[in-house]
């Protein structure tokens, strides 16, 4: 694979410089370093789950260098396993706040995004959002019960519900 030329030592020669979030503008990576980039980023979301997913795996499945792949994320001003890591604990919190998935323990869903140990999986989350995710499970489900609250008014577990009313009361409602 060609590789692009270094013009670093040109004297008009001005570094890369990322833009807001660790992104850089279009016009600072060639068309090729953009698609490989691109390319990379996709194969990445499609294997977070796979917990032996590494920088050494991603370069060797699209037959370049370990260090051709680390220069690729430098240039965004990223780290390969720190994007990784970010995916996928934003992954988990897409669905720790997801009411579809409340059933699901936590650990279940950081296996699902390629964290095999819970005590690691609960200090990175903490380190990145500032608090536990079972912190954020409870959020949520706080959150999910006052709107249902402020809806349909307050829901009681063992709340006897009415007998329904029969076509003949409604229909006697509806005349008078």
């Amino acid at each position: 694979m060609d590789f692009p030329a270094d013009h670093s030592n040109s004297p008009n020669h001005q570094p890369p410089t990322p833009g807001g979030h660790g992104e850089l503008t279009p016009s600072l990576l060639l068309p090729p370093q953009r698609e490989l980039f691109l390319v990379v980023q996709q194969y990445i979301r499609e294997r977070l789950s796979d917990p032996d997913l590494s920088p050494s795996t991603i370069a060797c499945a699209h037959h370049i260098s370990l260090r051709h792949l680390h220069r690729l994320f430098r240039l965004h001003g990223l780290t390969v396993a720190a994007w990784i890591r970010r995916q996928r604990l934003e992954g988990c919190r897409r669905d720790l706040t997801d009411l579809a998935k409340f059933a699901q323990p936590i650990q279940s869903i950081a296996v699902r995004w390629g964290f095999t140990d819970n005590a690691h999986f609960s200090r990175v989350f903490r380190a990145a959002y500032g608090y536990p995710p079972s912190h954020l499970r409870r959020e949520t489900e706080t959150r999910w019960y006052e709107q249902l609250i402020s809806r349909f008014g307050p829901v009681h577990p063992f709340h006897v519900l009415e007998p329904q009313d029969t076509h003949e009361a409604v229909a006697s409602r509806r005349i008078a």
